[in-house]
């Protein structure tokens, strides 16, 4: 099995949540501080195992492909099937705490009620068949054993691949609906900027074109969510309690999610910049005279 197993799986859709608090703000100066330094300290626990059963995980499986080329035609080399045993027993373990990150990650608190059903315990349900792969493994005795568990973790992990980046493109989904929402409250500060400026007899033109794009590029965002959301609805290949039922289905429609996503994002990332413009050609134009109400761009987005 390749090694894929890396908690980053989806690094440019994660990041771009980052682009959506422009907006929205950040969510843990919403926590309180005591509850923020818990979680805090868990999410590092469990990223410091995560990454240390990825270091034994790939010590182990350089070790066996060593021993497996220099013992090619001894399939059921003593030697082998430890090599074999180290490897397949790091490879789970690593996945397990690809899990274990994976639901806290769930279980957060801005993220609960998102995700329409229990991710946690789809998660638990992955462990546990782990678990079972693991004691197998174990007390496997023969090389062909091994390898029927080696076979198993294979189907497993493709299944537990395909439902992480489910359960991503939910909660982007949710936060993309979030920060559109919040364009409503943007353009009616855009507004009374401009009129501001109207009113002191300012030509407004540079600030109405700016404000006309920032609409545009919203509806194309707009536009686009709503297919996505449609496809999610629909959830080809998922079953609604969030389980893989058809691999290559579920495949095809998150590679669709996932460019619709991208696409969504890239419009709401330029229409961040054009509130930026906004804001610039407003101090331009106002030369310190006449100033949006707050401050900045923490004013327009409703901060």
């Amino acid at each position: 099995m390749k090694n894929r197993t890396r908690l980053g799986m989806m690094p440019s859709l994660i990041a771009a949540m980052l682009v959506l608090s422009l907006f929205s703000g950040v969510v843990a100066a919403q926590s309180p501080a005591e509850q923020y330094e818990k979680d805090k300290e868990q999410y590092k626990q469990i990223t410091e195992k995560y990454e240390n059963t990825k270091k034994k995980f790939e010590d182990a499986k350089d070790r066996f492909e060593k021993v497996r080329e220099r013992l090619r035609n001894l399939n059921e080399s003593d030697e082998l099937k430890l090599k074999a045993k180290d490897y397949l027993v790091s490879l789970i373990d690593h996945t397990v705490a690809h899990l274990e990150v994976l639901k806290y990650r769930v279980e957060l608190r801005e993220n609960k009620g998102i995700i329409p059903f229990d991710a946690s315990r789809n998660i638990d349900d992955h462990i546990a068949q782990l678990g079972k792969i693991k004691a197998n493994v174990q007390s496997a005795t023969t090389y062909r054993e091994l390898i029927a568990a080696h076979s198993e973790l294979k189907e497993i992990w493709v299944k537990i691949r395909l439902e992480t980046r489910y359960y991503v493109g939910i909660v982007l989904n949710y936060r993309i609906d979030q920060f559109i929402t919040k364009t409503d409250n943007v353009t009616v500060r855009m507004d009374a900027a401009t009129q501001r400026l109207k009113d002191k007899g300012i030509d407004t033109k540079e600030l109405e074109n700016d404000e006309a794009r920032f609409k545009e590029l919203v509806q194309e965002a707009t536009t686009n969510q709503e297919k996505t959301v449609e496809m999610f609805n629909t959830h080809s290949g998922f079953a609604n309690d969030g389980t893989v039922t058809d691999a290559k289905a579920a495949r095809e429609f998150l590679l669709q999610a996932d460019k619709s996503q991208r696409s969504t994002i890239k419009s709401l990332k330029d229409a961040s910049k054009q509130v930026l413009e906004f804001v610039r050609d407003f101090r331009k134009l106002s030369r310190g005279e006449v100033k949006i109400e707050g401050g900045a761009t923490s004013t327009l987005s409703g901060n």
